[in-house]
Formats: structure tokens, sequence, C-alpha cells
């Protein structure tokens, strides 16, 4: 009779954990929240002219997930912490310089709010 109940939990627990996906041990984002590959369009294109290649301003590389992630002589995205997070301020002016440096244009609001929920919600790959 115990057996037959562990084996019955230890089944449940599978199937729990393979619906659940990787995004529940950090791998993904969960269905619905924005991952890097939304927003590294908006890297493309505002960013990479300046922040990619072998010598860009003050080491900050944006061309990929690990390099956004990596910063320059410090992170900056905090993940879940827009507002701790130097990208994002630059990119709405509460930090100098406000970026993209070539700008007005600057980045429209739609794009704003997508690179704030991404950070928000842990600045997934």
């Amino acid at each position: 009779m115990k057996l037959a109940r562990i084996t019955a939990l230890l089944l449940f627990l599978s199937a729990f954990l393979f619906a659940a996906g990787d995004y529940s041990l950090g791998q993904q984002s969960p269905p619905g929240s924005p991952s890097f590959k939304d927003v590294a369009p908006i890297f493309q294109t505002y960013c990479i002219q300046c922040h990619a290649g072998p010598k860009p301003p003050l080491g900050l590389r944006l061309d990929n997930y690990e390099n956004v992630m990596k910063g320059s002589d410090e992170p900056v995205i905090v993940p879940g912490e827009p507002k701790k997070s130097s990208l994002f301020l630059r990119i709405i002016g509460e930090e100098k310089p406000r970026m993209p440096r070539n700008g007005p244009p600057w980045l429209n609001e739609k794009e704003t709010v997508l690179i704030k929920k991404w950070i928000a919600e842990g600045a997934l790959p």
C-alpha cells in the first residue's frame, strides 16, 4: 500500500515538473513574459551601432544576452529592478547621458515598456 502511494506521488511530481517546463528552474521566461528575443530587436535598432565590436563605449556590448547581462565595469541590468538598472534609467533619461546617444528619436513608449517589463520579470534569456 505504501509503495503504491509513493509511486503515485512520484508520478504526480514528475508530471508537474514536466508540465511546468524549464522556466520553473529559471531557464526560460514563463509564458507571457518577455524574453531577450523580444527586446533584442530594440537593442539592434538603437544600440548596436555603438555597443558592439571590439571596443564599444565603456566596454558595454549589447549584441547578445550574455554581453547585456555582463554589463561593463558593473552590471547595467539588475534583474527584477528596472529602477536600479542603469541601462533602463539611461533609456528613460533619468541617468545621463540619455541613450541612445544620437537621439532623439528616443525609444517609443511601447519599446520602453517592453524593456521595463523584461527587466522587472527577471531579465530572462
